[in-house]
């Protein structure tokens, strides 16, 4: 092995290594706060969660920042959605990898307060992963994939809404309608898609209706307003259509972004945003609403792959960003909130050292 070979071994052994160390000083930290803010929660549910809010945002910053200290970079396109970062929105993102999460993780890392008060919609095996104590905490929801358990879901799925996203005072939901990667579920929905004389798709699927139908059917404002008995329920404002692009078609995965395989790729996010009125209650009508908006992004990603850049589609029901706007992370900001954990994390050993020796002083 040549010297570079070498060398890029060494450096992706020094990435692992760091990540896994990020993982060790952040998480359990960010647990112990949470367990000794309880009282809070009673006292002040809102604080509680504010705080807590601004934590799980900073540990987002995290993971985000593994792309961009990699080389990657995130490029943001179609409409400007600053103005709703503070409106309660349905985010709808076409799923190619375990690069996506990371990738959105890092375009709404400068908006606001958006990574505060999102709520997150994943498989629930993520649950038993290294994240799934902090997301369990923040109150995203886990949903279990099968006909067999798909009512009891999508009623849990209603009460988390309404106890959950509603009550914590949540903005921006996320959901990946495809309901898994581009690359398991092609074939499948190709197959359905010329058994029901549908367009078939190439660079997305055919959109589970399932889990976009129990939230809008719960949050519309028309679903709202009849159900008088719930107190603090805000209805939806938008439906938000992102399409991740990634070069040449080849989505990254995490383990790109941790250990620097390959070379590093711009990754861009075409934002478009409709009035949740324009989503129609009736459940054929919805589908047929829902499937439209990835024929687009069919469009969108077709001519992306073949020029490099996505063409702008009528819809503006924001102002259209003039050219492609780069995600910027403050790496002195990214600095301080690794040194806030690493010197939280000591403060907690000292405590519970502490602890340790006073009950048991032998």
């Amino acid at each position: 092995m040549n010297e570079i070979g070498v060398w890029y071994v060494l450096r992706s052994v020094l990435r692992v290594l760091f990540v896994l160390s990020n993982n060790i000083y952040c998480i359990p930290t960010y647990g112990v706060w949470m367990f000794l803010l309880l009282p809070l929660l009673h006292f002040n549910p809102a604080l509680y969660w504010c705080v807590e809010g601004y934590a799980f945002r900073a540990l987002l910053l995290m993971v985000a920042a593994w792309g961009w200290t990699a080389g990657y970079r995130y490029y943001e396109v179609g409409e400007d959605m600053s103005s709703c970062c503070d409106q309660e929105c349905l985010v709808l993102a076409n799923h190619q990898s375990t690069g996506d999460v990371p990738s959105l993780m890092a375009a709404f890392q400068n908006k606001t307060t958006v990574l505060d008060d999102i709520m997150w919609i994943m498989d629930r095996m993520f649950k038993y992963t290294n994240f799934g104590f902090v997301s369990w905490v923040h109150g995203d929801f886990f949903i279990q994939a099968g006909k067999d358990t798909r009512r009891s879901e999508l009623n849990r799925l209603v009460d988390h809404m309404l106890n959950v996203y509603c009550t914590r005072k949540r903005k921006w939901i996320v959901l990946f309608p495809e309901g898994g990667f581009l690359r398991k579920r092609k074939e499948s929905s190709q197959r359905y898609a010329k058994k029901n004389d549908l367009p078939v798709l190439e660079h997305v699927t055919i959109p589970r209706i399932g889990a976009f139908h129990a939230i809008v059917n719960t949050l519309h404002p028309n679903r709202v307003r009849a159900k008088d008995s719930i107190d603090k329920v805000e209805p939806l404002k938008w439906i938000i259509d992102v399409t991740i692009g990634y070069p040449k078609g080849e989505p990254i995965g995490l383990d790109s972004l941790i250990c620097m395989l390959g070379e590093p790729k711009d990754v861009h996010l075409h934002y478009r945003r409709f009035p949740i009125e324009d989503v129609p209650l009736n459940e054929n009508d919805m589908m047929s609403w829902l499937c439209d908006r990835f024929n687009e992004k069919e469009v969108l990603l077709k001519e992306f792959y073949r020029t490099g850049s996505f063409p702008v589609l009528p819809n503006a029901n924001g102002r259209l960003l003039d050219a492609p706007h780069p995600v910027v992370f403050d790496n002195g900001y990214i600095v301080v909130m690794h040194l806030v954990f690493l010197l939280s994390s000591l403060f907690h050993w000292w405590l519970l050292s502490w602890l340790y020796a006073l009950l048991w002083p032998f």
